[in-house]
């Protein structure tokens, strides 16, 4: 008899309120917090934004970008 592990990595998914765009990150991330400055504050409209950050080869985005000038 043997044992087979499997290990998966987790999976962060998520993208932007319209759902055009999404995201995923695999793995652990390298850091986490909270913002409180005022810009995170007014564009949030909280307290504070929370946040992770993972290795750019980690990181994965599909669906159509938009920008304005």
């Amino acid at each position: 008899m043997s044992l087979t592990m499997q290990t998966s990595a987790k999976l962060y998914t998520g993208g932007c309120l319209c759902g055009a765009l999404r995201y995923e990150a695999e793995g652990e991330p390298l850091y986490a917090g909270h913002c409180y400055c005022s810009d995170c504050r007014k564009a949030s409209g909280s307290g504070f934004v929370p946040f992770i950050g993972f290795a750019g080869s980690a990181v994965r985005f599909s669906g159509q970008t938009r920008s304005w000038l």
